[in-house]
Formats: structure tokens, C-alpha cells, sequence
């Protein structure tokens, strides 16, 4: 197994140097240096009892969650689009917590991948406005789910970022987090204030951004899954060429 991964990383580097000299659309391409990177640490990390446990995972819970190669595929489409948004906008690794443990760079992210240009709109800047967090524009705007969802297994929190898992999880509110949400941009300084909302803008170029942004998360994932499969079947046909001695 671990022959095959390792086969599988050195496959996927020898397709990203094929696809950095290969012209393609924007949106057809998939940052092979970076699914290089998020694979390997999903295969690490899905395949883990240490990882899921760090969350308070029972075991019956791990046994769920641990190992095969959709564990992968769901890691892979939960960790490629943040992993997109981080490397895009490096600026966002300094914008501090919203709760402790629970970066506001996750939080963006995550409100990135859960929103698009036929249900966003301006409600976000008026919740901000508002600052009532139970407000129904700050609802659908920052969402409870967006940014506060803790379901097994489908949840991004426990491929992306266990300690948001566990802040969540320790407020135990949806309302408190888009609370501190609110608190955490309106201490943002004006520029970086104007930076998070086109990111979550709902005019088109904004919105088009996010959808192509989830395009290529599911591009990854099949991406990836191409590569593993030519992987297996060379592997399958270099053994039978043992057997027969060829």
C-alpha cells in the first residue's frame, strides 16, 4: 500500500510537470502542485485514527470515517477549494480568529464554497450593519451551515480544520459564531474590510470566481482519481509480468 502511494505521488509530480508546459483554458485547469499536496495529506490523514481522534471521535465513529479511497475523494473535494482560496489570497492567514482556534481564513473560505450568484446577495453587508446575528439577513448570509455545520461525515471542518471542529463544537451556537464573525470584520481595517466582500460579493465576477473555484474541486477529485487508477493498472501489469517472467 504504501508502495502504491508512493508510486501514486511520484505519478501525479510527473503529470504536474507535463501540465505546467501544456496550455490550457483557466477554467479547465487543476493546480497540480497543489492537488499533489492536498492528496498526499489526505491519504495520510484519511487513513489516520490519530487525526479523527483529536476531534473526540469515538471509535465506532473512526471505523466510519477511516480509510477507503472515497475517504480521499471526500478529503480531496473538501481540502482543495480552501486550500485554493489560501493560496489565492495569501493576505487571509493574517486575519487572525473569529473564535479561538477557528481561523477567520476557514471561515471564508468556507462561505466561498457554500455560496453562488442565484442565492447571494447583498444581505451580508446589511447583517454586518445590523449586527444582530439572528437577524434572518446574517442566517442566509453567513449561514449556519456555511460556516457552522459539524454532520458526519460530509463536514469540510474535519478535513480542513479539526480545531474549527472543536471551537464549534465548544461554543456549541450557531448564532455565536456568525456573532463573532460580525465582530471579527467590523475590527477588520478598511481596506482588508473591502477585500473579504469581494471575495463574497454576489456581483458576477465574484460569483463566477466561486463557481469555478468548486468546478475545479471536483475536477481534482476526478483528476486524482485518474492518476490512481493508471497507477493501479501499471501496478497490476508490472506483477503479472513477474509472474510470467517477461
Amino acid at each position: 500500500m504504501k508502495k502504491l502511494t508512493f508510486q501514486l505521488s511520484l505519478a501525479m509530480l510527473v503529470t504536474c510537470s507535463t501540465m505546467s508546459i501544456t496550455p490550457q483554458s483557466a477554467s479547465a485547469q487543476v493546480d497540480m502542485s497543489l492537488l499533489t499536496e492536498v492528496a498526499k495529506s489526505c491519504q495520510k490523514d484519511a487513513a489516520s485514527s490519530d487525526y479523527f481522534q483529536q476531534m473526540g471521535f469515538k471509535d465506532q465513529q473512526v471505523k466510519f470515517l477511516i480509510g477507503d479511497d472515497e475517504s480521499v475523494n471526500v478529503c480531496i473535494r473538501a481540502r482543495y477549494p480552501h486550500s485554493l482560496v489560501q493560496s489565492k489570497f495569501l493576505w487571509l492567514a493574517s486575519t487572525g480568529e473569529i473564535i479561538s482556534g477557528y481561523p477567520a481564513s476557514v471561515a471564508v473560505s468556507q462561505m466561498a464554497q457554500s455560496v453562488n450568484k442565484y442565492v447571494y446577495n447583498s444581505d451580508l453587508l446589511d447583517c454586518i450593519a445590523s449586527q444582530n446575528p439572528s437577524d434572518d439577513r446574517c442566517i442566509s448570509s453567513i449561514g449556519a451551515r456555511a460556516i457552522s455545520d459539524n454532520e458526519l461525515p460530509w463536514n469540510n471542518f474535519i478535513y480542513v480544520c479539526p480545531s474549527c471542529f472543536i471551537a464549534y463544537n465548544d461554543v456549541s451556537s450557531e448564532e455565536k459564531v456568525r456573532a463573532s464573525f460580525i465582530q471579527w470584520f467590523v475590527n477588520l481595517d478598511k481596506p482588508t474590510r473591502r477585500k473579504i466582500i469581494s471575495i463574497l460579493s454576489n456581483n458576477d465576477k465574484a460569483a463566477n470566481n466561486r463557481d469555478e473555484m468548486l468546478t475545479a474541486a471536483n475536477r481534482a477529485v476526478d483528476k486524482y482519481n485518474e492518476i490512481r487508477e493508471k497507477v493501479a493498472r501499471e501496478e497490476q501489469a508490472r506483477r503479472r509480468r513477474e509472474v510470467i517472467g517477461d
